[in-house]
């Protein structure tokens, strides 16, 4: 329902502003798109470091216990 209300109104802005609103709207999407695509990659690239650091700190350990 509500990408269909998106559409309707990018279709209205378009008629009333043209395609400078159309333009504006793209390059807002487009921003919030990469934005959401740079969050996630550093979230999964901390969460990759943190699963990383724990390995080596749990073999450190393991070290530690041996000698």
């Amino acid at each position: 329902m509500r990408a269909a209300l998106r559409v309707v109104s990018a279709g209205l802005a378009a008629a009333v502003w043209g395609p400078e609103v159309q333009t504006a709207e793209a390059t807002a999407t487009a921003t919030a798109t990469a934005t959401a695509t740079a969050t996630a990659t550093a979230t999964a690239t901390r969460v990759c470091i943190s699963s990383t650091m724990l390995k080596a700190a749990t073999q450190q350990s393991g070290y530690v216990v041996m000698q």
